[in-house]
């Protein structure tokens, strides 16, 4: 007695075009994923000067065709732009001794920031991004020294701008897709540091105020916590409130020099899109 072989259901099969845009190609794909269709994949090849077309039929192609738009429809990427306020910390040193006092500090005060930045979903509750950051802030720069024969002292003021070039890793606390998502981030970059003379010092006695312009580069790291809206289709508002860690070149220019490192807090909003 013969079996019946059973028959698979057939799919509905479509001619597909690789001049397709990429609207739908995204489709296709996720067409494709839930099993719905199938596609012929029209292929033009020139064999003796002929133009040959060859039809051949498999997902496979499909997928391999469309393996970068997959990547970018499952992980969509994000561009935007921030604005706020920068906060430095300040520093002081002190030099005491049975002859003579030295002290010196330095006092900044809040400035504008902006940045830039663009990044990559890359999983459910992981992304990847790079920024660009740039504050503006005014200091001034303090230093006396006392002994028994004499006093001198100085007054600076000075303006200072950094420009960072940061790498972080965001990790989120709820899923892609939902409307409100907190994050916390963590990298590190490059930070480009420069200061200029906002003024005219006061000066007495035989200290000497600090040079005039100076401009150093030297490596940094970023954390922040921040906070992603969804507005709109594909629009997000994001709050961030990021502290930058690194050398501090303003330290070294006192006198005595202070210790510590130079800490930038920036407070930022703004806005991104996805793609």
């Amino acid at each position: 007695m013969s079996r019946r072989k059973r028959k698979s259901p057939t799919k509905k099969f479509h001619n597909f075009h690789f001049n397709s845009t990429p609207a739908v190609r995204r489709e296709v794909f996720a067409r494709l994923a839930r099993g719905e269709i199938a596609y012929n994949i029209d292929l033009y090849i020139y064999i003796g000067g002929l133009d040959k077309k060859l039809k051949t039929r498999g997902i496979w192609m499909v997928v391999v065709c469309l393996w970068p738009t997959l990547l970018l429809a499952q992980r969509p990427m994000y561009i935007g732009a921030l604005g706020g306020l920068a906060t430095l910390s300040g520093d002081g040193s002190s030099n005491i001794t049975g002859s003579s006092a030295a002290t010196s500090l330095y006092d900044p005060y809040n400035g504008g920031a902006a940045s830039l930045f663009w990044g990559w979903h890359i999983f459910k509750y992981v992304s990847i991004q790079g920024n660009y950051i740039w504050n503006r802030n005014d200091l001034t720069l303090i230093s006396t020294l006392s002994n028994p024969t004499a006093s001198s002292f100085y007054k600076q003021p000075m303006s200072s701008t950094e420009n960072a070039f940061i790498g972080d890793v965001l990790v989120y606390f709820r899923p892609r897709g939902d409307r409100v998502r907190p994050y916390l981030s963590q990298g590190g970059g490059v930070v480009l540091f420069s200061s200029r003379v906002n003024g005219s010092p006061v000066t007495n006695g035989s200290l000497l105020a600090p040079p005039g312009n100076s401009n150093s580069t030297f490596p940094g790291s970023r954390t922040a916590v921040g906070l992603d809206v969804r507005v709109a289709h594909a629009w997000y508002f994001r709050y961030t409130f990021g502290e930058n860690i690194s050398h501090n070149p303003v330290s070294a220019q006192l006198s005595p020099p202070g210790q510590r490192l130079l800490k930038n807090f920036q407070n930022l909003f703004g806005m991104y899109r996805t793609f």
